[in-house]
């Protein structure tokens, strides 16, 4: 085996697949340089300056956010802005919309008016919470044949959203930026869809800014948020869809007419409680957020 350093090159363009062997060999702590959030070429920075331990990371060398997490790693206490967090949730109204989309974008242009890689949606979850103590309902739409999901879709998004409250959506720019490739494609339904497209309500800001706990890592990605503040219950792990790049390829599988009926039966089930696993975490982070307005 080579003997080569640590480098962006371990996951540039991508992560390398041998990155868990090199991270063992080079000794690198559990908890480590590598633990702290928002660092981009900075780690490699300080890893390179031997700063590999928590406790070696010189505060000086880190920006105001970076220090809190860097704090909050090395104390294993939770940091929460309460202050931010009530301010923030004072401009969210019920009844809240938790929506999650799931899309397609293939490389050859499948469908009529789209390019390569365009995002389409084929897939929706979305729960309703009317208020803090009402009962949680929950729709859901998954297209399920080759032909174009779009206006299948728009209907059914845009009765499951109603037309009052926040639609809250974790990295809410990409549920915004689906709805806007909506409405270009159906302008009939531009208004509609703009209406949803201007409710859509953002937790992952908020948290980055007011909330850190060891258990997150370098991550705020929502498969790292949700379990680390609710606990192993909403964990993705063992799931036959855990992510995005299975839900595509599980899409794929469902279309191709090859597949049996058993076959799309358990991948249809799959997709169903991936996206549903989504906006049932979104549920939860908000709900505890409100904890602290």
């Amino acid at each position: 085996v080579p003997d080569i350093n640590l480098g962006a090159h371990c996951v540039t363009p991508r992560d390398c697949q041998f990155m868990d062997h090199c991270w063992e060999q080079k000794k690198i702590p559990a908890v480590s340089v590598f633990s702290i959030p928002g660092l981009r070429d900075k780690k490699w920075e300080l890893y390179n300056k031997g700063y590999i331990n928590i406790q070696d990371i010189p505060s000086e060398e880190l920006n105001e956010k970076q220090q809190i997490c860097l704090q909050a790693l090395k104390t294993n206490k939770r940091f929460i802005d309460a202050d931010k967090i009530k301010k923030e949730l004072s401009s969210w109204k019920f009844p809240l919309a938790f929506l999650d989309f799931e899309t397609i974008n293939p490389a050859i242009p499948r469908y009529v008016g789209t390019g390569p890689f365009t995002q389409v949606p084929f897939q929706f979850s979305v729960h309703i919470l009317k208020s803090l103590d009402a009962e949680l309902t929950h729709h859901e739409f998954l297209h399920a044949d080759a032909s174009d999901p779009r206006l299948s879709l728009i209907a059914a998004l845009i009765k499951s959203c109603g037309e009052e409250g926040s639609v809250v959506a974790y990295f809410g720019k990409f549920e915004s930026s689906v709805i806007q490739g909506l409405e270009d494609f159906a302008p009939q339904f531009k208004e509609a869809l703009r209406g949803i497209r201007e409710r859509i309500v953002d937790p992952l800001p908020l948290i980055r800014e007011a909330v850190y706990d060891k258990a997150f890592g370098d991550s705020y990605s929502i498969k790292s948020v949700g379990p680390a503040i609710l606990g192993d219950e909403f964990s993705y792990k063992n799931m036959q869809v855990g992510d995005g790049g299975a839900a595509q390829r599980s899409f794929e599988e469902l279309i191709n007419p090859s597949a049996s009926a058993t076959r799309k039966n358990e991948l249809k089930s799959a997709l169903l409680d991936y996206c549903k696993k989504d906006t049932r975490v979104m549920v939860g982070l908000v709900n505890w957020l409100y904890k602290f307005n």
